[in-house]
């Protein structure tokens, strides 16, 4: 299958010269030359990467990128512009923004980058982790083993041990776990709705094993037991 790319830029030879150097194979492409139409496009389709030009007519790509990354937590974002300064740059980082390339650039270069923000993407959302002997977590599946079995949980279960199977060694506060539901657009939930995920996770797991995987820190938070 073909990753997608939409182009926003409303500059014809630049387009010219990044369409040259894509691999028709491997990318189909979608051209939007204003803020507008690039909206238009990604409201009928999720788009694998993005590369957005800032100052373009109508809806600048800075919108463009805020309104996209609404959407899709997964679109990868290349902004490419003129306006290179820090500031620029980290206005679009703040936005979601995966990459800046300042104006003038390579075809080349932005290619290159393409390929390996969709290559690290596929490693991560592909590569199964055993981060405990008897835990392997698969992230592009979002699904939890323990033991050889798969724990049945509800979307905000599996965020909340996702999120403390990342940092198996470290304390993660009811804050953090809270701050990591929202930002996947769960809702908000407080420190005592954090305790009753824990909980339900703790019962699961106990269907499954004797083994006190999740232990708390009193007045911090979690932390994954090592065993």
């Amino acid at each position: 299958m073909k990753n997608t790319i939409l182009i926003v830029e409303d500059e014809e030879e630049i387009v010219r010269l990044i369409c040259n150097r894509i691999d028709p194979e491997r990318y189909e492409v979608m051209i939007a030359q204003d803020g507008k139409e690039a909206l238009a496009q990604v409201a009928r389709e999720v788009f694998d990467i993005a590369v957005i030009d800032i100052m373009i007519p109508f809806i600048d790509g800075y919108e463009v990128s805020t309104q996209l990354r609404r959407k899709s937590k997964e679109t990868l974002i290349i902004i490419v512009s003129a306006l290179g300064s820090e500031e620029n740059k980290l206005r679009g980082y703040e936005l979601g923004a995966d990459d800046f390339i300042p104006k003038p650039f390579s075809p080349r270069e932005l290619i290159a980058k393409i390929d390996t923000l969709i290559k690290r993407r596929y490693e991560m959302i592909n590569h199964h982790i055993t981060v405990l002997r008897s835990i392997t977590h698969d992230r592009a599946g979002k699904r939890i083993e323990i033991e050889g079995e798969v724990l049945a949980l509800t979307p905000s279960e599996y965020l909340i041990f996702a999120t403390l199977l990342l940092r198996p060694k470290n304390i993660v506060s009811r804050d953090q776990l809270a701050q990591a539901i929202y930002d996947n657009d769960f809702g908000e939930i407080d420190a005592r709705g954090i305790d009753t995920h824990i909980y339900n996770l703790r019962k699961k797991i106990a269907s499954i094993t004797s083994q006190p995987i999740i232990h708390t820190e009193r007045s911090l938070g979690y932390t994954i037991h090592e065993f």
